[in-house]
């Protein structure tokens, strides 16, 4: 099922681009030059799609990142709840189709763009799974003991371990 975006008119495959924010559909422009994302509210005629929104939310469980073995910072664990999450040290950069998680953090070895994670559905099992990209951080980013080589995409397991500076964060996909 498909629609066209109403910024630049992009067909737009929903099954691979819908994203929930509280009860509201959200799709996100495929084209990298728009990725604006906009409200969608089906008509009560497409019940194929409703049925694909309720099976989105359903699986909706956002993976987080968990801060270990620290009390320096007040939040220790982060949702991933978005298509796409850039990671990095108090920045304010607004990157258009990307959401940010903002480390308040003295540590000066992680970059402010350390990292990517993408939400990534599998087109044969429809299972929803996660990659870590390093964005080229000075520092890189160390998965499970072994640094990510600069753009470098792997996807992530449920309890792997991911350092960023000085701190090491586990995911969990539930």
């Amino acid at each position: 099922m498909t629609t066209n975006c109403p910024f630049c008119n992009t067909a737009i495959n929903l099954s691979e681009v819908i994203k929930l924010s509280g009860s509201e559909t959200k799709i996100e422009c495929t084209n990298l030059k728009c990725g604006q994302i906009f409200s969608f509210i089906p008509a009560n005629s497409s019940k194929n799609l409703i049925n694909l929104i309720e099976k989105v939310k359903e699986e909706s469980t956002p993976g987080k990142l968990i801060l270990q073995g620290s009390t320096i910072s007040l939040i220790t664990h982060y949702d991933l709840k978005d298509n796409n999450t850039i990671i990095g040290r108090g920045f304010e950069e607004n990157i258009p189709g990307k959401s940010r998680i903002s480390i308040n953090t003295e540590d000066s070895t992680m970059s402010r763009l350390q990292c990517e994670i993408k939400i990534v559905r599998d087109k044969f099992t429809d299972k929803i799974n996660y990659t870590l990209k390093d964005t080229g951080s000075l520092n890189g980013t160390v998965l499970n003991g072994e640094k990510l080589l600069k753009d470098e995409e792997v996807y992530l397991l449920d309890n792997d371990q991911i350092k960023m500076g000085k701190f090491i964060y586990k995911f969990e996909q539930k």
